[in-house]
Parts: structure tokens; C-alpha cells; sequence
């Protein structure tokens, strides 16, 4: 009986430790961090509103493209947005700082820079690396934009394709 308790025990502390790993609790964790420090404000979008949102960009366009990319952004159930760009430069910086060493393990998808200001996104992909579950970019010192839920990579290369026909 004590073997079976404690063989239960080790792996929830296993379940446990790995789900705490998780770049997404780990971005939601930070997020919470800074969200009631001066000059940092944060967005949360969940599915309805989101749901509600594409449904109102639908209606207000008749272009082909348009359509296909809300398609693709059918899998996002959640999106956070934290702009601090109004914060303190030391808040800026370790905000910053925590969100990179979070994403170090992750694949960075494309880092470029933009009038000095790095901009970098990052993919966390499920385990057969057929569908991204979340969308991490961070842009300079000023922005974070965390997209989750499952696009399938198939989607974004028809999506690439068509941006470079036009």
C-alpha cells in the first residue's frame, strides 16, 4: 500500500513540475507578475469575445484573403495582450527578460528589427509538430501579444503562399 501511495505521489509531483514548465502557465504567472505595476496594461481575450470579434470583421469584409486568414485564426481561443510601453525602463526590462528566458527553450519562429526594436515570435507546437498551440511575440520593450489555441501549420503555408501572390 505505501508503495502504490507513494509511486501516486511521485508521479503527480512529475504531472505537476511538468505542466508548471509550460511556457504558457509560465507567460500567464509572469503576466499576473506585472499586471498592476504603473504603466503596464494587459488585455485578455477569451473565445466568445474573440468569436465575436472575427464575426464582426467577417461581416465588414468581402475579400478573399481576409476570409481565408479569420479561417486560420478559427483556433485561437485565447489572446493576451500587455503593453507596457508606458512603463517604468527597470518594469520594461525584467519584463522583457522573464518572457526571453521563458521562450529560451522554445523554437523561435522569426526574430527581425525594426527601427532598433527587436521583435521576436515564437511557436510552441504539439508533440507530432503538426499544430502550433501557441504564439508568443514580443516586441522590443513595448509589447507582448500570446495567441493560444491549435493552428495547423498546413494553414499558415497556404496563408504564406497567398501573401506572396499579391
Amino acid at each position: 500500500m505505501k508503495r502504490t501511495i507513494l509511486t501516486f505521489l511521485a508521479a503527480l509531483i512529475l504531472a505537476t513540475s511538468a505542466w508548471a514548465a509550460n511556457p504558457r502557465t509560465q507567460i500567464k504567472k509572469t503576466v499576473s507578475a506585472f499586471r498592476n505595476e504603473p504603466g503596464v496594461e494587459v488585455v485578455d481575450l477569451g473565445s466568445v469575445a474573440l468569436s465575436l470579434l472575427r464575426g464582426t470583421v467577417r461581416m465588414g469584409t468581402e475579400d478573399n484573403d481576409d476570409r481565408i486568414a479569420l479561417e486560420l485564426l478559427k483556433g485561437i481561443k485565447h489572446m493576451t495582450i500587455v503593453d507596457f510601453d508606458e512603463a517604468a525602463p527597470e518594469t520594461k526590462a525584467e519584463f522583457t527578460r522573464k518572457i526571453r528566458k521563458i521562450m529560451s527553450g522554445e523554437p523561435l519562429l522569426m526574430e527581425a528589427t525594426d527601427d532598433g526594436e527587436r521583435v521576436s515570435i515564437w511557436g510552441v507546437a504539439s508533440n507530432d509538430g503538426e499544430i502550433l498551440q501557441d504564439i508568443i511575440l514580443l516586441a522590443g520593450n513595448d509589447a507582448l501579444i500570446s495567441l493560444s489555441g491549435t493552428i495547423r501549420l498546413d494553414q499558415i503555408g497556404e496563408l504564406l503562399k497567398m501573401a506572396e501572390n499579391q
